[in-house]
């Protein structure tokens, strides 16, 4: 299994925090650091160690979940799947299984668990994470209103929540409510100019309306922010290309891969580049890439299309 390590490590760090009230604070600042480092293998230890002294909850089990995702996909389903059997009323069980289907592209499944889980969930904390969780996979998957409804309800619990401002505008523009988009995430700059969720969202989104000197403008200023977030880098490459820099595209698009292999839209851009070239062999080895990362699960039938077109 190809995910983010980085991201799902802190992911970890955010549920001892706001969850799990036994893990002792010098445990979890051992934890933070190691995420940092991207070392799931000594975060593991940790949690193991922590679950022998303190005993098996429903919020450790959970970390140690998340973390076995990073390492093994047959122990860390054993270990998700042991969460549901000892805890079958506890909200966490079933939000962590549903990362464990969103991370194999199994959305319908991903979204019943997250909703088993917010039937069962009492803290705002857990809550809060749920409607961010179920939010972005609703847009995903293209459910625009019922994503703009579960961003909203986080930022009930939360008024200035940056994740669910970014969700929420990401899909207000998928929604055609381009203004009230441009809005909020302006909104969320003035919250936080650093935070890198708004030139993703605003590079992606101007790119996919063809304003590509605007989107090249907001997604070079987020790259000053945080010059290592390969989402940046890879919508960067495309505009790249679409503006005519070819070479400065594949360039862009590979340091992307270069910090975060398991994403497939970036081999979707390079075919697109290579198509254009005329280059097929090349262009056919990133189609067979990008499908081996799951686009069309995630997606649609785009990069199948090619390779039918091109490939066979």
């Amino acid at each position: 299994m190809k995910v983010n390590i980085p991201h799902l490590l802190l992911f970890c760090v955010f549920l001892g925090f706001g969850l799990n009230q036994t893990l002792h604070a010098q445990t979890l600042k051992q934890i933070e650091a190691l995420a940092q480092k991207e070392k799931p293998q000594k975060v593991l230890v940790l949690i193991n160690k922590h679950i022998k002294d303190s005993g098996l909850t429903a919020e450790n089990l959970s970390l140690r979940s998340m973390i076995l995702m990073n390492i093994n996909t047959v122990e860390c389903w054993e270990s998700v799947q042991e969460g549901i059997s000892k805890f079958p009323n506890e909200a966490v069980v079933y939000y962590t299984r549903s990362q464990f289907f969103y991370e194999v592209r199994d959305i319908n499944n991903a979204l019943k668990d997250l909703d088993k889980a917010l039937e069962l969930a009492k803290e705002d904390t857990l809550r809060y994470r749920i409607y961010i969780s179920r939010g972005g996979m609703n847009h995903f998957g293209g459910h625009e209103i019922q994503s703009i409804e579960d961003s909203k309800k986080a930022l009930a619990i939360r008024p200035e929540s940056k994740d669910a401002l970014n969700n929420l505008a990401g899909a207000l523009f998928d929604n055609g409510e381009t203004a009230a988009a441009k809005e909020t995430l302006l909104k969320l700059k003035a919250i936080d100019p650093n935070y890198v969720g708004v030139y993703v969202n605003l590079g992606y989104q101007l790119q996919k309306m063809e304003q590509f000197d605007e989107a090249a403008k907001y997604l070079e200023e987020g790259l000053k922010i945080a010059p290592e977030e390969p989402f940046l880098w890879n919508n960067l490459g495309y505009v790249q290309f679409k503006l005519g820099k070819v070479e400065d595209g594949i360039k862009s698009i590979q340091k992307s891969i270069k910090i975060y292999p398991g994403n497939s839209y970036c081999y979707r851009n390079l075919a697109l580049i290579y198509l254009s070239q005329k280059d097929k062999a090349k262009a056919c080895e990133q189609i067979n890439k990008s499908l081996a990362y799951k686009f069309t699960e995630m997606y649609g039938e785009e990069v199948l299309d090619l390779k039918k077109q091109h490939c066979l």
